[in-house]
């Protein structure tokens, strides 16, 4: 498996995570927030999801500046993430920001596009 399908696996993985503490539930009618969501740890990673909506994806990028901006803005958010955790969780955003954080963008982007 390469590089970035295991980034990619833990990342599905602590969507899943953050989905459930982060998310609501209940009623399918009226969205009614989970405990906790306002966290801000939910605000920063509900923020870095509005940023993918807006800037799309790291390797979506138009060129090599605009892909080296998105993924320090990546690494900044994965250490905002980390920092705010909650103990539940927090194992798998420390696993999820050290696999980013060891990955260079010009090694990433040579290494592992697809």
């Amino acid at each position: 498996m390469t590089f970035l399908r295991y980034v990619a696996l833990g990342a599905s993985a602590l969507s899943l995570a953050v989905a459930a503490g982060c998310g609501g539930g209940g009623d399918d009618e009226v969205f009614t927030p989970a405990a906790g969501s306002d966290s801000p740890y939910c605000a920063t990673y509900r923020a870095w999801k509005a940023y993918e909506l807006v800037h799309g994806e790291g390797f979506d990028q138009p060129n090599p500046r605009a892909l080296r901006r998105f993924w320090n803005a990546y690494v900044t958010s994965e250490e905002t993430l980390l920092r705010q955790a909650p103990p539940q969780i927090r194992a798998a955003v420390a696993a999820a920001a050290s696999s980013v954080a060891s990955c260079s963008v010009p090694t990433c982007h040579a290494n592992h596009s697809p």
